[in-house]
């Protein structure tokens, strides 16, 4: 379910890897902002309906089918893995997606293999708020270690930046923490034209500080108009 009213629109979010409680506060802030915010969970994640969907790709079919069923335009904002999930539902409904707008966007491709991945993760992790890990541990239990194993692999294999390649009319933001270890500034910029926004925090900025976040997407939003 949603929380808020549409007065400034629709805001979807699509969340990191097998987790999606530590969005939940983004989502009240931007309904806070006057966005409908909804907060999904793709199957496999936890909370979701058992899947076993493990490319990129098919779970961003999956959330186009979602978008196609709600039928409203929306500003689509993928976290971290959800960078890559959200940008191949954007290609398959551009008409749907007012933005595409990317927080922490993954995989840089410096850190494009599993033992590079896993340090830079564990030195984002010193970056974070407490109670991120709080949120997303007990959902990663849940989720269990198969099934995230194959979703590193699947995130491993996705380009990110190819996808967003093909995409053609959908406006792309990027904002980036600014001291994220799992994402370079110098590659983050080159996807997208736009200039970058900073916030404070590590690679989950928004899930940091939610209210800074929304200020953000409503400033890009506003630009974009």
């Amino acid at each position: 379910m949603p929380v808020g009213r549409p007065d400034r629109g629709d805001v979807v979010l699509v969340p990191g890897l097998g987790v999606a409680r530590y969005l939940w506060p983004v989502a009240q802030a931007l309904a806070g902002w006057g966005w409908r915010a909804w907060l999904l969970r793709p199957p496999g994640w936890a909370g979701a309906a058992a899947g076993d969907l493990c490319s990129m790709q098919g779970l961003g079919t999956a959330t186009a089918g979602w978008l196609t069923k709600l039928g409203r335009p929306v500003v689509l904002v993928g976290q971290s893995v959800g960078t890559q999930i959200a940008a191949h539902a954007a290609e398959q409904v551009p008409g749907l997606i007012t933005m595409l707008l990317l927080q922490g966007p993954t995989i840089d491709p410096a850190y494009r293999s599993a033992s590079r991945l896993v340090t830079r993760w564990l030195l984002d992790a010193r970056q974070e708020p407490a109670r991120l890990a709080r949120s997303q541990v007990p959902e990663w239990w849940d989720v269990g270690p198969r099934h995230l194993l194959g979703l590193i692999r699947a995130c491993l294999d996705d380009d990110l930046e190819k996808t967003l390649g093909r995409l053609r009319a959908v406006p792309i933001r990027v904002v980036l923490g600014e001291h994220d270890r799992l994402c370079s500034r110098s590659w983050a910029s080159t996807l997208s034209p736009a200039p970058m926004a900073i916030l404070e925090g590590g690679h989950a900025a928004c899930a940091a500080d939610p209210q800074a976040f929304a200020a953000v997407l409503a400033r890009l939003v506003k630009d974009i108009a």
